[in-house]
């Protein structure tokens, strides 16, 4: 089963690679035929070729090495959480807090 879902989400990346290698070149086309000036196709293509980057596998594990860092910085410098403790409200305590009878206030 696990060789199965391993093949399955290297089947998915490959194709999100491929949509977005499509999305890059209709993007760029596009801003070339509306526009036909040099600079919106200058970005488009720095746009679409982040966006490549960001999907191939050094993009990837750039991305996992950043969030890894950041996940194990910020859980090692974190403060302990002081224990709760466990109250239960009796029912007229509930009643003084909200300052009303059960049943006298309500819509209307």
């Amino acid at each position: 089963m696990l060789d199965f879902m391993e093949t399955l989400t290297a089947d998915a990346i490959g194709l999100a690679r491929t949509v977005v290698v499509l999305i890059a070149i209709v993007s760029v086309s596009s801003v070339w035929w509306r526009t036909r000036a040099l600079v919106p196709v200058l970005g488009s293509i720095l746009v679409a070729g982040i966006a490549l980057w960001a999907v191939s596998p050094g993009g990837l594990s750039w991305v996992q090495e950043r969030v890894g860092d950041d996940s194990s910085r910020v859980t090692s410098s974190a403060p302990a959480l002081p224990q709760a403790e466990e109250t239960v409200a009796e029912p007229e305590q509930v009643v003084a807090a909200l300052g009303r009878a059960p049943g006298a206030g309500g819509r209307g």
